[in-house]
C-alpha cells in the first residue's frame, strides 16, 4: 500500500452535503443530497504521478469519443463505424461486472432485437410494386442497421450499469453541450459558406461500403431549391438537414440543463447568445418538423413547469421565448417562416411513401421485408423513373421518410409496435421524475417518438435518446438511494411529501 493510500484511509476528511440540482424535484417534493469529501491539503503527494500499469482511461470514454468527438468522425467521413467500435470497449466493461442491470420494458426491445435479427431472412422475398436490388449491397445495410442496433443497446446498458462515482451524470451532459455547440457553430457556418466541401480522408483507404454517405465528400450545407430558388440549409456534422434539425433539437434540451441549470450565471448569459445565434441555422434549414419537434418541446415543459408551481422557471422560459419572437418578426427569418409554412412540396412524397410502406407491412406483417425497398416508379405511374433530365424522378426509397416507414417496411407491424413500445414504457417510467434531468430526459424521449414520423432515428437520434434513458434510469436510482457517490457514500434523500 503506498503512502498516499494509507492516508486517505486515516486523515481527518471532512464531507459536506450539498443540494443535487440534476435529481432534486424542482417543486423540493424530493430533495438529494451529494457528499462533497474535502481532504486536508497536507496528504502526501510523493506517489504521483501514479505508475504507468494503474493509468487508465476514464470511464465511459467511448461514449464522449463517439458523441463529443462526432464532428471529427464526420470529418474523418467515418461515422458508420463509430458505435460498432465504441461498443467494443463498452461490452467487455459490461462483461468483466459480470451481473448487467436492464431498464424498465428491455424484455420489449430485446423482442425488437431478435425480430430484426429474424428478417434478415426476408431480404429476398419479393414485394409486388416495388423493384429488386440486387448484389451484396443489402445485406451490408442490414448489418450495419443491426449493429447500430445492437451498439446502441450496450451503451445503453454501460451507462446504466455505471454509478455516480464512476462516471457522473453532469459528464454525460457535458458530451451533449460539446455536440450541441458543434452543431450550431456548423450550422451558421453553411449559411456562411454554403458551397464549401472538402474531400474525406477515408475515402482515400476504406472501401465504399464502409464510408459515409456522400461518395466521399462532406460538405456544409444541402443546397436545394425548396422555396423554388436553391438555398443553403444546414447539415454539418451530419449529411443532411434533416439529420441535422433531428439532432440539434433533441440536444438543446440537454444544451439548456447543461449551461442553463447546472452553469454559473456567466454561463447563462453566453447560453441565451448561443441560442440566438442557433435561430439563424434553425430557420435556414427550412425544417419543419424541427420547428414543430421544438414547439411541442417547449409547450410541454410549459405546463409541467405550471402544474408544478414552478412560476419562476416558467417565467424564464416565457421571457426567452417573447425575446426570441421579437428578434425573429424584427428580422428577415419571419419571411423564411412564412415562405416555408405555405411550401410543402414534400408532403405529397411522404404521403405517397407511408401509404406504401403501410401495404408493405400488410404483405408481411409480422416480419417485414428486412430493408427499404424502393418503388418501379412514382407516386403517379409507373413508367416514371429516373433519367439524366430529372436523375431524382421515381425509383424512390420506401422507408426514407422516417423511422416510421422504415419500421414498416423493413419489420412490418409488430416491428413498429415493440420499437414504439419500448420508447413508450420508457418514458411512461419515468414520467412522474419532476427534477430537471427527469425533465429534460423525458422531453427527449417525447420527442425522438414525435419524430419517428418524420426522421430516421439511426445512428445519433436513437444515441441521444438511449443515452437520455440511460441517465433518467439513473438519476431514479439516486433517487431511491440506490447508487454510489463520492467516496462510496451513498446519497442522502429527503422525501418532504412523505413527512
Amino acid at each position: 500500500m503506498s503512502m498516499l493510500e494509507s492516508r486517505a484511509g486515516t486523515d481527518d476528511a471532512t464531507t459536506e452535503w450539498v443540494r443535487d440540482p440534476l435529481g432534486s424535484d424542482l417543486d423540493d417534493r424530493v430533495v438529494v443530497r451529494l457528499p462533497v469529501v474535502r481532504r486536508p491539503r497536507w496528504v502526501d503527494q510523493s506517489s504521483w504521478p501514479l505508475p504507468r500499469s494503474d493509468r487508465r482511461l476514464p470511464p465511459g470514454w467511448p461514449i464522449a469519443a463517439a458523441v463529443a468527438g462526432w464532428p471529427l468522425w464526420w470529418a474523418l467521413g467515418v461515422t458508420i463505424l463509430v458505435f460498432p467500435l465504441a461498443a467494443i470497449p463498452l461490452a467487455w466493461s459490461l462483461h468483466r461486472r459480470g451481473r448487467v442491470k436492464t431498464p424498465p420494458g428491455f424484455l420489449i426491445w430485446v423482442l425488437f432485437l431478435a425480430l430484426v435479427t429474424l428478417s434478415v431472412f426476408a431480404l429476398d422475398v419479393e414485394l409486388v410494386g416495388t423493384a429488386m436490388s440486387s448484389g451484396i449491397g443489402r445485406y451490408f445495410a442490414f448489418g450495419f442497421r443491426l449493429l447500430n442496433y445492437l451498439a446502441l443497446t450496450v451503451m445503453l446498458l454501460y451507462l446504466g450499469n455505471t454509478t455516480e462515482a464512476e462516471l457522473p451524470r453532469r459528464r454525460v451532459i457535458s458530451w451533449f453541450c460539446v455536440l450541441a455547440v458543434s452543431c450550431i457553430v456548423l450550422g451558421s457556418l453553411s449559411v456562411v459558406m454554403p458551397d464549401f466541401t472538402f474531400k474525406a480522408p477515408a475515402s482515400y483507404l476504406l472501401p465504399g461500403a464502409l464510408q459515409d454517405e456522400g461518395g466521399g465528400m462532406v460538405q456544409l450545407a444541402q443546397v436545394q431549391p425548396v422555396l423554388g430558388e436553391t438555398s443553403p440549409r444546414p447539415a454539418a456534422p451530419f449529411p443532411f438537414t434533416n439529420a441535422w434539425g433531428n439532432n440539434l433539437s433533441l440536444l438543446l434540451v440537454w444544451l439548456v440543463v447543461g449551461w442553463g441549470v447546472l452553469g454559473s450565471r456567466s454561463r447563462r448569459t453566453v447560453l441565451l447568445l448561443v441560442l440566438t445565434v442557433a435561430l439563424v441555422p434553425i430557420i435556414y434549414s427550412l425544417n419543419r418538423g424541427m420547428w414543430i419537434g421544438l414547439g411541442l418541446a417547449v409547450a410541454v415543459a410549459v405546463v409541467r413547469l405550471a402544474l408544478w408551481g414552478r412560476i419562476k422557471a416558467l417565467l424564464v422560459v416565457l421571457a426567452v421565448l417573447t425575446v426570441a419572437g421579437s428578434v425573429l418578426a424584427a428580422s428577415p427569418l419571419e419571411n423564411l417562416i412564412s415562405a416555408r409554412a405555405e411550401t410543402g412540396h414534400s408532403n405529397e412524397v411522404r404521403g405517397s411513401l407511408l401509404g406504401t410502406a403501410i401495404g408493405a407491412a400488410a404483405s408481411s406483417p409480422v416480419v417485414g421485408f428486412g430493408s427499404t425497398r424502393k418503388t418501379l416508379g412514382s407516386d403517379e405511374s409507373i413508367a416514371i423513373g429516373p433519367s439524366e433530365a430529372c436523375p431524382k424522378c421515381g425509383a424512390r426509397n420506401i422507408g426514407s421518410t422516417g423511422q416510421l416507414t422504415l419500421l414498416l417496411v423493413s419489420q412490418g407491424f409488430l416491428g413498429v409496435v415493440l420499437y414504439l413500445g419500448f420508447l413508450f414504457w420508457a418514458l411512461f417510467s419515468f414520467l412522474r421524475d419532476r427534477s430537471p434531468l427527469g425533465l429534460a430526459g423525458t422531453t427527449v424521449v417525447g420527442m425522438e417518438i414525435f419524430y419517428c414520423l418524420v426522421y430516421s432515428a439511426l445512428t445519433m437520434p436513437l444515441a441521444i435518446t438511449f443515452l437520455s434513458i440511460g441517465l433518467l434510469w439513473r438519476n431514479a436510482r439516486l433517487r431511491r438511494g440506490d447508487d454510489v457517490v463520492g467516496d462510496g457514500v451513498p446519497p442522502e434523500v429527503v422525501e418532504v411529501g412523505r413527512r
